[in-house]
């Protein structure tokens, strides 16, 4: 997976803002090569999936594995020590709810991740926000055990 950097090469004459939110800087992008709002949503989609995964190996990217899985338990559940196995890491994040758009801008921004009690309540917000990361990026790496069924 390519770096953020990297994605950003791809279309000169625009500066990444690494503290905003990743889908205003993808609208952003969007306004600067003119892409239509209806393009955005099919043509462009890749573009968005492609940036999605980039984004998330900035945030979360590791040397090992297991670094990239404790990373994201200290993140996600500050309170306890991060797990010493990948097993147990996983164990730990099957009990958190986050909508992934929101892990990934708290991380951008330096800001606390909205947690939810439950699948019921995340599904509440990403209905009513609409804010979805891409499923395909979802289904790589560490981010893959935040993956919750919404619809």
């Amino acid at each position: 997976m390519a770096e953020t950097a990297d994605f950003f090469s791809r279309f000169p004459g625009f500066t990444p803002n690494p503290s905003a939110s990743i889908i205003d800087e993808f609208e952003r992008l969007a306004r600067h090569r003119g892409w239509s709002h209806n393009s955005r949503r099919r043509k462009h989609h890749s573009e968005w999936i492609d940036f999605a995964e980039a984004e998330f190996d900035r945030c979360f990217g590791a040397e090992t594995k297991l670094e990239s899985y404790q990373n994201l338990c200290q993140i996600l559940i500050p309170d306890e020590p991060a797990p010493p196995s990948i097993t147990q890491c996983r164990k730990a994040l099957k009990r958190v709810y986050v909508n992934l758009i929101d892990l990934i801008d708290a991380v951008r921004m330096g800001t606390e991740v909205p947690r939810f009690r439950n699948i019921k309540a995340l599904r509440a917000n990403i209905k009513e926000t609409e804010r979805v990361f891409p499923r395909m990026a979802a289904k790589k790496g560490v981010l893959k055990e935040l993956l919750r069924e919404i619809w």
